[in-house]
């Protein structure tokens, strides 16, 4: 499948600044800038290119699971054994599981700091791979769930520690997650600030992906999803 077999892939809620007439709740896209209408989007950016391979958008009955179960759906066209490196916002008991029962996805999500997470973080035997920087890991399951994941934790600092952990569905080892592939995520953070994918006016969003093999009919069916005609 051309240029994304294999592939480490971002994807990311990303909020763009809407110009439409419709009524619709202001908010801020950043906490130091004014209130706005904002249209809430869904990326899948495969960080080898740094360009698109997914995309969808969220309405007010569709949470950011159900959305990027969405999304993940149109990724699985493409590259439907890749590696996704996800937000905190991804850090859900439903996702997670659906991605281990339903699909061949794997995964590393940045987890959510809590009382539960800061105990067993502070539990665990670190192995330093440099100064001011060590790994740990341990077996994880939600509160409310019976799947078992993986539990990486990386610390920083020496004199004061910071922690911060990140659930992991992978066979590969915890120091190569951490340190070479979730580092990754900065490509869809660079593809947002530049925004050279992504017209947006009135109620229309246009989205450039690039090297999609035609075959898999992606046209058609962002065609049919937002109710365009040829």
């Amino acid at each position: 499948m051309g240029h994304y077999t294999r592939g480490i892939i971002a994807i990311d809620p990303h909020r763009i600044i809407s110009t439409t007439k419709r009524v619709m709740p202001e908010k801020k896209k950043q906490p130091n800038e004014p209130s706005g209408k904002l249209l809430q989007t869904f990326f899948g950016l495969g960080t080898g290119l740094g360009q698109p391979i997914g995309f969808g958008m969220g309405s007010p009955g569709v949470n950011t699971t159900k959305a990027t179960i969405r999304l993940l759906n149109i990724v699985a066209l493409i590259e439907k054994m890749g590696l996704i490196i996800a937000d905190k916002e991804h850090f859900t008991n439903e996702l997670a599981r659906y991605m281990k029962l339903e699909t061949q996805f794997g995964f590393v999500i940045p987890v959510i700091n809590s009382k539960r997470i800061q105990k067993i973080e502070r539990s665990l035997d670190f192995q330093p791979l440099w100064a001011g920087y060590a790994i740990a890991e341990t077996p994880f399951r939600f509160a409310r769930g019976k799947e078992e994941y993986r539990l990486l934790v990386q610390r920083e600092g020496e004199a004061k520690l910071q922690y911060r952990s990140f659930l992991a569905l992978s066979d590969l080892p915890a120091s190569k997650l951490l340190t070479e592939i979730f580092v990754k995520r900065r490509s869809i953070e660079g593809f947002f600030n530049f925004d050279g994918a992504i017209s947006v006016k009135d109620d229309t969003i246009l989205v450039t992906c690039y090297d999609v093999p035609k075959e898999l009919k992606l046209q058609q069916h962002y065609q049919k999803a937002f109710g365009v005609r040829d």
